[in-house]
């Protein structure tokens, strides 16, 4: 890939570029983690009031069922990797602050998922 870019005379885009792209990456990671979790929740509560057993074990509201923990990996994960990334790509004042993403994707996207 490298090679063709050269022959080519293309470039790779500035760093700062691709730590804003995998930052951003990493927050639509995080917040699909955060649905997959918040959706075995509901799916454990709503077993729970239509009076089914329990398919997995709870604890307040963790779910130890595997969507819960696929999701809580992936959040984790993806946010750990991602920052990491960015971070040294970019400086962190460029990096940190496009953690809010986050906060957007989280806000916009849950009540649809």
């Amino acid at each position: 890939f490298l090679q063709a870019m050269a022959e080519t005379g293309s470039t790779l885009p500035a760093p700062w570029v691709i730590a804003v792209i995998v930052s951003v990456g990493g927050s639509f990671a995080t917040v699909t983690g955060f649905a997959m979790q918040a959706t075995a929740v509901r799916e454990a509560s709503e077993d729970e009031k239509a009076g089914r057993p329990a398919k997995w074990k709870r604890l307040g509201e963790v779910v130890f069922s595997p969507r819960w923990i696929i999701g809580g990996i992936i959040h984790t994960g993806a946010n750990l990797l991602a920052d990491v990334g960015a971070y040294s790509l970019a400086p962190m004042s460029l990096t940190a602050p496009l953690s809010g993403v986050s906060v957007v994707l989280n806000t916009s996207l849950a009540p649809r998922l």
